[in-house]
């Protein structure tokens, strides 16, 4: 049964606030409004753009001067091979731009405050600048929870940025509220083997409850560039698919916390890329193969 409507917004000023930090632990999510300073955006956007105008550059393609981000990116992707472009959707992260918006004190000191603790990790390979194409679901993911992928802290948190705005049709964001404990997962091998497909695990019998967390979700209210969503790693979530003419660019980005327990016992392992299987190591109970 639904019993949210809207997810709670709280204002950059109302930084470590009992209500906000209240807000957080009773649904595992909550919207910062202007949490980033516009500066800091516009300079990861300028990095980005600059550098889809280099691989232009590179490859000998015109392109004119002003364009905007999307745009440059849009030509990239009908100028290059399919299988080259697609690659191009993994280098966001790598720019210095991407990893100072992510660490900067603007996010951090909401991650300190929530997870209550300055000792946080934040694995590289559990962070990325997505880039959700008009009409392609290739980067989106069915319903989820963020632990499986990452297995940083239990109560990690997901910071998801837009870089430029995110608009209705885009496929904005569906939860299920408050938070849930951890979920069995099926896992595939053979997904887990084709190029930046995230799909090898699934949530077990994800047919079976898809329905009722369509039926109990809501849908994210509109973000913009310097507003932050907050949630943590066991909250249920997907993408929607998006419909409109432009990309949805967002930095993503997980923080956990290194005071952790579990973590601890199993010497701070997390599911980094050469360690995709480790989920199975220490939740057993909560892991099906399927091929």
């Amino acid at each position: 049964m639904k019993t949210f409507d809207k997810i709670s917004e709280v204002q950059r000023d109302d930084f470590c606030s009992h209500d906000a930090i209240k807000h957080y632990q009773n649904l595992g999510i909550v919207v910062v409004k202007n949490a980033i300073p516009k500066e800091l955006i516009e300079e990861t956007e300028n990095k980005l753009r600059q550098f889809f105008e280099s691989v232009l550059k590179n490859h000998s393609l015109d392109f004119k001067a002003g364009m905007s981000l999307d745009e440059v990116h849009h030509l990239v992707e009908q100028s290059l091979d399919p299988e080259k472009s697609k690659y191009l959707l993994t280098i966001g992260k790598d720019l210095p731009a991407f990893k100072k918006l992510i660490s900067s004190d603007y996010v951090m000191k909401w991650i300190h405050a929530l997870l209550g603790t300055e000792n946080i990790q934040s694995a590289d390979d559990s962070n990325v600048l997505r880039i959700d194409r008009p009409n392609s679901d290739f980067t989106n993911l069915p319903w989820h929870q963020d632990y499986p992928y990452n297995m940083l802290s239990l109560n990690a948190i997901t910071a998801w940025i837009p870089i430029l705005p995110v608009e209705k049709n885009m496929g904005r964001m569906r939860v299920v509220v408050p938070k849930c404990e951890l979920l069995p997962i099926e896992y595939s091998h053979k997904i887990k083997s084709q190029f930046h497909n995230s799909r090898y695990i699934k949530l077990r019998e994800l047919d079976i409850l898809e329905k009722q967390f369509e039926e109990n979700s809501i849908e994210l209210q509109e973000v913009l560039p310097g507003d932050m969503i907050l949630f943590d790693a066991l909250l249920l979530h997907r993408s929607g698919i998006n419909y409109s003419q432009k990309s949805r660019w967002v930095a993503t980005a997980r923080y956990g916390s290194l005071d952790d327990e579990l973590l601890s016992k199993r010497n701070y392992f997390t599911a980094r890329a050469k360690y995709p299987d480790i989920f199975k190591h220490y939740h057993p109970d909560f892991w099906f193969e399927v091929d």
